[in-house]
């Protein structure tokens, strides 16, 4: 079954390119002499694409409890661990797209600060909202904030921190309700997407007693009438999509969907496979990387050079398989080299004595 999340992770990273992609065609509906609605302004549809995020943060918040349900960490080998797993590739991406505004006719115009927050993950503004340089990287926020919490409470049973985080992130998100300030922090630490990372924690605690909550055709008809009534109205109705929190707008499909993908073993033969696998494990990069070619794109339908005839959804299919297939590079070419170059370092690193006594701990990847 653990099979089947890491095909969703795949399919979550490709819900964000088609989002986006759609987004490079309405920035320059314009140049392409687009006229129709649908390929000018943003709608339910395509925005469905965007919960990629939030199922991202229902799987992070599954995964670190459950890989390290059972094992002794302590807070600095947990943070080592996450953080070698973030910021190096996000870094590449990072650089990558930062030597790009240096080109010539790019419209922006980094300032050092930006830049310097912007790769040591700290909130701040950009553009005019919270998030780094690579715009992209918003959601590491949320990533980061929570493996830090989590860190600071490991010494404790997962299930002990489970219920600390649950309380928090709920007074947390009270707080940022109740008190409002423009501090790009504030505006990360109330958001109440933090309690997707918490509906994981709790689908790890649910897993873990699966034998006593044994899945069944009602939780499945359940799990799916959730995921289309909610659809349906994200996706139809405007004003719920726009103007309620994504709690109640996304939440709900973003678990149900990972719900019927961790407990229901009936769709591991629509689901697996390699190909499925093989975009799991490209996720990240997938998720961080595919911009480069639709801004490439885009800042050549800007400038009118090579513009070509617009296909509608032929085109838009082009850009996705574009993004996607970016991420499938970086990882191939960056990703994993990088990543075995950092756990050749760890391996040759000296062990550290567990202050705890006993055996070495196991370490989260």
């Amino acid at each position: 079954m653990l099979a089947n999340v890491q095909s969703l992770r795949g399919i979550a990273a490709v819900m964000v390119v088609y989002y986006h992609a759609h987004g490079a065609l309405i920035k320059r509906a314009a140049e392409l002499n687009l006229t129709s609605g649908f390929w000018t302004q943003e709608q339910g549809i395509t925005k469905f694409g965007a919960l990629g995020v939030d199922i991202f943060f229902v799987i992070s918040g599954f995964i670190i409890f459950h890989s390290t349900w059972d094992k002794t960490l302590s807070p600095r080998q947990f943070i080592t661990a996450r953080t070698r797993r973030i910021y190096p590739l996000y870094w590449v991406a990072s650089l990558i797209f930062i030597a790009l505004t240096l080109l010539p006719g790019t419209s922006y115009q980094l300032e050092p600060r930006e830049i310097i927050f912007s790769l040591l993950l700290i909130p701040a503004y950009f553009n005019g909202d919270v998030k780094p340089v690579l715009e992209v990287g918003w959601s590491l926020y949320y990533e980061m904030f929570f493996y830090l919490l989590f860190a600071a409470l490991i010494w404790q049973t997962r299930k002990a921190i489970l219920f600390q985080l649950t309380g928090l992130f709920c007074f947390l998100v009270i707080a940022g309700s109740v008190f409002h300030t423009d501090a790009a922090i504030w505006k990360v630490i109330t958001n109440d997407r933090l309690l997707e990372f918490i509906a994981g924690g709790w689908a790890a605690l649910a897993y873990r007693s699966r034998t006593a909550m044994a899945w069944n055709s009602y939780q499945r008809w359940a799990a799916l009438f959730v995921i289309a009534s909610f659809g349906i109205a994200f996706v139809a109705v405007d004003g719920w999509r726009e103007n309620y929190s994504a709690l109640i707008t996304r939440g709900p499909i973003a678990l149900a969907a990972f719900s019927i993908f961790l407990f229901d073993d009936k769709w591991r033969p629509f689901i697996s496979g390699r190909l499925m696998s093989f975009l799991g494990d490209a996720s990240y990069s997938i998720y961080l990387f595919h911009m480069f070619p639709l801004m490439i794109v885009s800042g050549v339908w800007k400038r009118g050079l090579a513009i070509s005839p617009f296909y509608g959804v032929i085109t838009w299919g082009i850009l996705i398989m574009l993004g996607v297939a970016a991420g499938i590079v970086a990882h191939v070419l960056i990703e994993k080299p990088l990543m075995a170059y950092l756990r050749d370092r760890k391996s040759r690193q000296p062990y550290l004595a567990n202050p705890l006594g006993g055996k070495p701990p196991h370490s989260v990847q």
